[in-house]
């Protein structure tokens, strides 16, 4: 259902790729994965970043007089790069969309960390134009 506003020729030619023995072996040895991509990981994913979402979301409503993005930092400073790389995915989604619309992914830089480059940004998605000049860490060291 997530999908359905897509064309069905390009989540059918999609789908097809993510299933294609080849592909997988050549990701993961590209990638140096440990277990096999695109097996389907929605049930921890998506339990993971429920979870998240509500953490961050709970800091941000708090009318206390405390620094939120000290909190916050506190919890994205447990996140792996490809942790937050999965998160910045995640928001692309219908499901994700909360996290822009309540201004999560800005306001306390839940994906500063990901490497400039770590996306292809020809063919991937481009983080630079996404965010914005001085979103990303890399960036304080220029």
């Amino acid at each position: 259902m997530s999908l359905s506003t897509f064309d069905s020729s390009f989540i059918d030619a999609v789908e097809a790729k993510l299933n294609n023995e080849e592909t997988k072996d050549r990701i993961t040895a590209e990638r140096k994965f440990p277990y096999g991509p695109f097996e389907g990981h929605q049930s921890r994913l998506g339990h993971y970043y429920r979870h998240l979402y509500q953490m961050i979301r709970y800091v941000d409503q708090q009318s206390l007089d405390i620094n939120k993005y000290e909190y916050v930092k506190t919890v994205r400073a447990q996140l792996s790069t490809h942790e937050q790389a999965m998160l910045r995915v995640n928001t692309r989604t219908p499901l994700g969309r909360v996290w822009w619309e309540n201004d999560l992914i800005t306001a306390y830089g839940l994906v500063k960390n990901i490497p400039r480059g770590f996306f292809e940004k020809s063919t991937e998605l481009d983080m630079e134009a996404m965010l914005g000049p001085g979103y990303f860490e890399w960036e304080e060291t220029r």
